[in-house]
């Protein structure tokens, strides 16, 4: 299986995600000394200041405080989902790819011989209920209160997935007809616990050794789609155009 990463894109939002958790640092620190009194200048004019000063620098502490926490999470945090979802998936056909960061909304796609997938993944940890649409968790206030502030809340995969799929279908239409994209919900991180009752979107685990994962319902697909008279994968021709189109615009963008 072929992998191909926005690796220019990675780069600069990880340093970008370095550069904001400094910066949002910096700014909590100053917004700690001002807020305190640390600071007593004798000029009365500066002194009057103070107060406005910090009630500017506050806001900006908080605000660059809750972006930097989104895109740590985001471009930081490890595992790294282009990394560990083709890790878990070698031995797969040659003929298909992996996409990731190519085709926003879809942070990452896999064309192969079952068809088109776009695949939405979530790197949060702890327990999490799906039924049907419906997403929810044990957090406790608490928890739900750090949550906020750390920018790890789950939304909702289930939207979220249908969303990319329906950008990346039009995508595919273009190329070729009735091919359609199908969205799938992939947990990233092993301490991640799911109940699943179900779902209007698969919800998948990336690790091989956990279920349900990504692998088994790859090849559970293919029995599916081979186990009758007529085969009905992917035609070798649909998947090699959509396969190079996509190589083709990353090409282009890259350059």
């Amino acid at each position: 299986m072929r992998v191909i990463t926005n690796s220019q894109l990675v780069t600069r939002n990880r340093r970008l995600a370095t550069y904001l958790f400094i910066f949002a640092l910096g700014f909590l620190i100053l917004s700690f000394v001002l807020t305190g009194n640390f600071i007593q200048p004798e000029d009365e004019r500066i002194a009057s200041l103070l107060p406005i000063v910090s009630f500017i620098v506050l806001p900006l502490a908080l605000v660059s405080a809750l972006i930097s926490s989104k895109m740590t999470n985001q471009w930081l945090r490890r595992p790294r989902p282009e990394e560990e979802i083709p890790a878990n998936l070698k031995g797969f056909s040659e003929r298909s790819a992996f996409f990731s960061y190519y085709h926003f909304p879809t942070r990452h796609v896999l064309v192969c011989p079952q068809g088109i997938f776009a695949i939405i993944t979530r790197y949060q940890e702890g327990y999490y209920r799906v039924s049907g649409n419906s997403w929810g968790s044990r957090r406790s206030i608490l928890g739900r209160i750090l949550g906020f502030f750390r920018m790890d809340g789950i939304g909702n995969p289930t939207e979220d997935a249908r969303r990319a799929a329906q950008q990346l279908q039009r995508s595919v239409d273009r190329l070729v007809a009735d091919v359609p994209v199908q969205p799938l919900i992939v947990f990233i991180s092993e301490r991640a616990r799911l109940e699943i009752e179900k779902p209007a979107v698969p919800v998948l685990r990336a690790q091989s050794k956990l279920e349900p994962s990504l692998s088994t319902y790859l090849r559970d697909v293919r029995k599916q789609l081979t186990a009758g008279k007529e085969d009905l994968l992917l035609p070798a021709t649909d998947l090699e155009r959509i396969t190079d189109a996509f190589l083709e615009a990353v090409a282009d963008r890259d350059k």
